[in-house]
């Protein structure tokens, strides 16, 4: 059996909505952005909490993941971190917020920030931070 990687399931996760991927195509990258070609993703694991069950062995593992949606506008990063939310749908589920499968997912915040371009102008990309609480069972 192969080992669970987080880094994998998310971004096959996030490979498999439809509204993500006609913005991004497969610019999302589980580590910082590998190219200059925006709209993309980039998402990092900030933290991971091991609990043991009561038997002293592996059970849930629960990570802080945070979802990077960079545009070259404002209005076009909040597109697509609402793609991202809920994947064309109404209501989370369909998308990364309230996602079940082999983790479950749930968004706990959302931040706008402009970055400033590394041209030494004035331009900036456009990013909406997601925070997500993401949990799965640990193989033990």
């Amino acid at each position: 059996m192969a080992a669970f990687v987080i880094e994998d399931e998310l971004r096959t996760a996030l490979l498999a909505m439809s509204e993500v991927t006609d913005i991004v195509g497969t610019r999302i990258w589980d580590e910082w952005f590998r190219t200059d070609t925006y709209p993309s993703i980039a998402f990092e694991i900030d933290s991971e909490l091991r609990e043991n069950g009561i038997n002293g062995r592996g059970g849930m593992v629960f990570a802080e993941v945070n979802v990077i949606c960079r545009a070259n506008t404002r209005a076009a990063s909040r597109s697509l971190a609402e793609a991202v939310r809920v994947n064309g749908g109404i209501s989370p589920g369909t998308g990364l917020a309230g996602y079940t499968g082999n983790f479950d997912a749930w968004l706990d915040d959302m931040q706008p920030a402009a970055v400033p371009k590394n041209d030494k102008g004035t331009s900036h990309w456009y990013d909406m931070n997601m925070s997500f609480v993401v949990s799965w069972a640990e193989a033990i």
